[in-house]
C-alpha cells in the first residue's frame, strides 16, 4: 500500500498453464444456486424465460483457468453496453473434503431501465477461507476487471472476521498492472486503481440491530459500512491485521455502498429491504467502461475476459494497457458494425422510393450521421483511423445498396403505373377510335406525370416505354409528338444526371467534413476524459487524506500526502520536463496523462496522447493551440484514407 512500485515485488505464480489458448472446448458446468444470499441476483432474473447461468471462466487444477466458448458465445451476441454487476462468495467455505473448482457463472438478460444495455450477472464462486485462497486468487482478480459494481455479501453485523475473508484485496498491487511498462521509481499501480475499479457494495444479510453510532442515534446503512472501515491507531501486528482490508477498501473502492438485511418475521418489510437492493442494482449500478469512458458491449466483455485468461496463463499479471491495446481492434471493427447496423435499421424504416436527389442525400446524411456518432461513441482511440476507415467503406457499400433500393422500387412503381395505365386508356382509345392505337399515348403521359411517388426513375421508365410502343405509320402526328417528347426527356435525363453528379460531389464534401470534425471531437473528448478522471483520483486521495487526518492517523496521512505530490507533480511537471519520445497516431505512450499521471490521456502529456504540455504529440501550454498543427495532421492523413476509399 506505499508508494514502491508493484514491480519489485514477486508476484503469486499464475496457475500452471496448460496447451491450448484457455478456452476449453467441453460441455460447461451446470449451474446450481446455494446459499441463501444468492436468491438476491437470482431475483432480478425473475420472469425472465430461458435465461439460464453459463459457466465464463473456471480454474481447475487439472487445466489451471479455462474460458467456457458457450459463455463467449453468449456474450458475442450482446451488441449493446453491458452493466456488469458481480457477487462473490460460496456457501461451502469451510466444508471438510476437497472443494470444488473455482468458477465464475454469468447470465444475460435485458437491463430493466435502459432499453439499450443488456444487464450482465455474474457470480464467482470462491473458497475464501485462507487456506483454499491459492485456488480462487485469479478468479478474483478477473472478477474485479470485469465487472462494474461488485457485491460483497457477509452474514450477520460487520465483524473483523468479516474482514480477513477480503484480505486477498491487499494482493491485488501484485496482481493487476496497468502500464506495460512503468518507470523506475514511479508510483505503485496499486495507486490508480480507483479509476478504473468497480463500485463496491457490501450487503449484510442477517443483521441483528438497526444501525448506530455510539450514542445510539440511528444511522445510514452507508454511513454504518463507514464506521465498520475505520482503522485501528497502533503499528503492532493486531493493528495492522485489522487495518490492511480496510485501507485497501478504502483506497481501491471510493464508491462505496451499504445495504442491512435484518431478520424480520413479518414478509412485508423483508421484501422491502430485498426491493431496496435489486432497485439499486437496476437503476444505479453503472455501466461498464474502461478509461476514458471506453463504452465495454459484451462482445467486448468477452473478448477482455480471454485477453486477461491468456495473460495469465502466459505467466503474467493482467495488464490493463496491454488488454486494451489487443481489444481496440475488436472494438473498433465491433463499433463499425454497430454503426452499419444502425444505419440499416434507419434506413429500412424510409418510405421509398423518393422523388428527389436531394431528399434522397439528406435523409441518406442524417442516417449516416446517426451511425458515425455511434461508432465514435464505442470506438476506442488506438487505431481509430483503421476503425473509421472500415467503418467508412460499410457505408459506402450501404449507401449504394440504399440508392439501388430507391431506384429498384422506382422502376418497380412506375412500372406498374404505365402498365396499368396503359391497359385503362388502351380500352378507352380503341372503344371511341374503333381500334386505332397511339392516340392515348399523350393522354397517358399527362396522366403518368400527376401520379405522386414515382421515384428517381419516372424519366427513364416513361422514356423505355415510348421507345417500346409501335404506332402506325399513318399516325404521323403522334409518331412526329414521340420523337419529340423522347428528345425532351433525353435532355431532361442529362439535366438530372449532371445535378445528381453535383449533389453527390457536395455530399462526399460533406461527409469528409463530418467524419474529420467527429474524429477531432473524439480525440478531444477522450483526452478531457482523461483529464477529468486524473483530477478525480487526485481529489480522492485528498479527500482520503483529510479523513485520515481527522482520525488522527497522521502517518498514514503523510504518505497519503506524498502520493498526491507525486501525482500532482506527474500532472504539471513531468510531461514538461521529459515529453515523450514514442510516436504513433493517438497512441498510449507519452508523459503526464494518465497511467503515468497528469493531464491528458494514458501516458500522454499535459493534453494527453503521446506528448508534452500539448497533448498530441506536442509541446508547449495545454491551454494554447498547440492541438491544432497535429489534429490538422490527423485530418490530413483521414482525407488521404477517404481518397483512397
Amino acid at each position: 500500500m506505499g508508494n514502491n512500485n508493484s514491480s519489485t515485488q514477486s508476484p503469486p505464480r499464475p496457475p500452471r498453464p496448460s496447451p491450448g489458448n484457455g478456452t476449453r472446448g467441453r460441455r460447461a458446468p451446470v449451474y446450481t444456486a446455494r446459499g441463501p444470499w444468492i436468491g438476491q441476483l437470482d431475483a432480478l432474473a425473475a420472469g425472465q424465460e430461458g435465461l439460464r447461468p453459463v459457466c465464463l471462466v473456471e480454474n481447475s487444477q487439472e487445466e489451471g483457468l479455462v474460458v467456457y466458448p458457450e459463455a463467449l458465445k453468449v456474450l458475442s451476441g450482446v451488441k449493446q453496453p453491458v452493466v456488469v454487476v458481480a457477487a462473490i462468495g460460496s456457501d461451502q467455505e469451510g466444508v471438510s473434503g476437497d472443494p470444488p473448482p473455482s468458477r465464475m457463472w454469468m447470465c444475460c438478460l435485458p437491463h430493466p431501465h435502459l432499453s439499450d444495455h443488456t444487464l450482465v450477472l455474474l457470480h464467482t464462486e470462491v473458497h475464501l477461507d485462507e487456506g483454499d485462497l491459492e485456488s480462487s486468487r485469479w478468479l478474483l482478480v478477473l472478477t474485479v476487471l470485469l465487472c462494474s459494481s461488485l457485491i460483497h455479501t457477509s452474514l450477520g453485523n460487520i465483524a473483523q472476521q468479516d474482514m480477513e475473508r477480503l484480505r486477498w484485496l491487499s494482493e491485488l498491487p501484485q496482481l493487476i498492472t496497468c502500464r506495460a511498462s512503468p518507470e523506475r521509481g514511479a508510483l505503485s499501480d496499486s495507486h490508480r486503481f480507483a479509476l478504473f475499479f468497480p463500485d463496491f457494495v457490501w450487503a449484510v444479510l442477517d443483521c441483528t440491530r438497526e444501525p448506530q453510532d455510539e450514542d445510539g442515534q440511528e444511522i445510514s446503512e452507508d454511513e454504518y459500512l463507514e464506521r465498520a472501515l475505520r482503522l485501528r491507531p497502533g503499528s503492532d501486528a493486531r493493528a495492522q491485521r485489522h487495518n490492511l482490508p480496510r485501507e485497501c477498501i478504502r483506497q481501491f473502492f471510493p464508491e462505496r455502498r451499504c445495504f442491512l438485511f435484518q431478520r424480520h418475521p413479518e414478509e412485508t418489510l423483508a421484501g422491502l429491504q430485498q426491493q431496496k437492493f435489486l432497485r439499486f442494482l437496476q437503476e444505479e449500478a453503472q455501466p461498464k467502461t474502461l478509461p476514458g469512458g471506453l463504452v465495454v458491449t459484451g462482445e467486448l466483455l468477452g473478448r477482455l475476459a480471454e485477453i486477461y485468461v491468456g495473460q495469465i496463463r502466459a505467466g503474467a499479471v493482467p495488464c490493463l494497457q496491454r488488454a486494451l491495446q489487443d481489444v481496440a481492434p475488436a472494438a473498433n471493427a465491433a463499433a463499425a458494425a454497430a454503426a452499419a447496423r444502425l444505419y440499416r435499421e434507419r434506413t429500412e424504416r424510409l418510405e421509398l422510393p423518393l422523388d428527389s436527389v436531394t431528399e434522397l442525400l439528406r435523409l441518406h446524411g442524417r442516417c449516416e450521421r446517426e451511425a458515425l456518432e455511434l461508432f465514435m461513441e464505442r470506438a476506442f482511440p488506438d487505431g481509430i483511423c483503421n476503425g473509421q476507415a472500415e467503418f467508412m467503406r460499410q457505408m459506402e457499400a450501404l449507401k449504394d445498396k440504399f440508392f439501388s433500393d430507391n431506384e429498384r422500387l422506382s422502376r418497380a412503381r412506375c412500372e406498374k403505373a404505365l402498365q396499368n395505365l396503359s391497359q385503362d386508356m388502351g380500352t378507352r382509345s380503341r372503344d371511341r377510335s374503333r381500334g386505332i392505337p397511339g392516340g392515348y399515348l399523350q393522354a397517358l403521359v399527362e396522366e403518368y406525370w400527376k401520379l405522386p411517388g414515382k421515384g428517381l426513375k419516372a424519366t427513364a421508365v416513361l422514356q423505355e416505354f415510348l421507345r417500346s410502343r409501335s404506332i402506325p405509320s399513318t399516325e404521323r402526328s403522334i409518331r412526329t409528338w414521340r420523337e419529340q417528347y423522347l428528345r425532351e426527356l433525353e435532355q431532361r435525363m442529362r439535366a438530372e444526371k449532371e445535378d445528381e453528379q453535383r449533389q453527390r460531389q457536395q455530399e462526399q464534401l460533406r461527409r469528409r467534413s463530418e467524419h474529420q470534425r467527429q474524429l477531432k471531437e473524439k480525440l478531444e473528448d477522450f483526452a478531457g476524459r482523461r483529464l477529468q478522471e486524473h483530477r478525480r483520483l487526485m481529489a480522492l486521495k485528498s479527500q482520503e487524506e483529510k479523513s485520515l487526518r481527522q482520525d488522527g492517523f497522521q502517518e498514514q496521512a503523510d504518505k497519503l500526502f506524498s502520493v498526491i505530490m507525486e501525482l500532482d507533480w506527474e500532472y504539471h511537471g513531468r510531461g514538461r520536463n521529459r515529453g515523450s519520445r514514442k510516436g504513433g497516431n493517438a497512441g498510449w505512450n507519452g508523459r503526464n496523462a494518465g497511467w503515468n499521471g497528469g493531464d491528458g490521456g494514458w501516458n500522454g502529456g499535459d493534453g494527453g496522447w503521446n506528448g508534452g504540455d500539448g497533448g498530441l504529440n506536442g509541446t508547449g501550454n495545454s491551454n494554447s493551440n498547440a492541438w491544432i498543427p497535429v489534429l490538422v495532421g490527423i485530418v490530413a492523413i483521414l482525407a488521404l484514407i477517404l481518397l483512397r476509399i
